[in-house]
């Protein structure tokens, strides 16, 4: 516990995570849209993409 404590006093910098509750998963969320017609999953392939671009620094797809 000692050593945990030291090393955050020394550490430069720090994240906060925050967990929200889902109730459905992309996977399922994703499903129900192409199953709906065309527009609906154009829709919501083009919303996912998107909100993974804005995810990571920079508004790339990927990292680094």
């Amino acid at each position: 516990m000692r050593r945990r404590v030291e090393g955050l006093q020394r550490s430069s910098a720090s994240i906060a995570l925050f967990m929200e509750y889902i109730p459905r998963t992309l996977h399922d969320w994703l499903t129900d849209q192409v199953q709906a017609d065309e527009a609906a999953a154009d829709r919501a392939c083009r919303e996912t993409g998107d909100r993974i671009r804005t995810a990571w620094p920079g508004g790339t797809s990927r990292p680094g």
